[in-house]
């Protein structure tokens, strides 16, 4: 999908939370865009599916890290919200891959580069996130790797 055609279904799918009075929906669709368009002027050329994604993911992060704050400071009221726009933005991101599906590929770098210890995070960290790119939370990926490493 080019960034046209993602823009494009943004575009569509506002249109459609508009027509539905789906407040909250429209606006982490217009956050995203524009955040999409941001990235798009620094860059200086039109997002390629993979830098979307990386729009997407650091949206989400934001989101995340937002609900986190604001429960920690007592804010429920806020931290749902920024939960809602957690899930909307979430719905465009590829299928994210579980727990065991991470590990099954873990176990398979880890043999593969002969790791043997957490002192060899520093070449699985690498090799495990390109070969997982987009499918899976970094945080999942350096949780499950630490914890291979340890037994190992």
């Amino acid at each position: 999908m080019t960034e046209q055609s993602f823009d494009e279904r943004l575009v569509e799918d506002m249109k459609t939370a508009m027509r539905a009075h789906d407040e909250v929906r429209v606006s982490a669709i217009r956050f995203l865009r524009s955040a999409a368009k941001n990235r798009q002027i620094e860059l200086g050329h039109p997002l390629t599916d993979a830098e979307m994604t990386d729009v997407i993911r650091k949206q989400v992060k934001q989101r995340q890290d937002a609900v986190d704050q604001f429960r920690a400071a007592g804010r429920q009221d806020l931290a749902e919200k920024e939960q809602a726009d957690l899930q909307v933005l979430q719905s465009y991101l590829p299928q994210q891959m579980d727990r065991q599906a991470v590990e099954a590929v873990a176990r398979e770098v880890i043999a593969e580069l002969g790791a043997s210890g957490p002192a060899d995070m520093r070449r699985v960290m690498p090799a495990l996130n390109a070969r997982l790119q987009g499918r899976a939370d970094g945080r999942t990926i350096a949780e499950v790797a630490t914890a291979l490493l340890r037994k190992s």
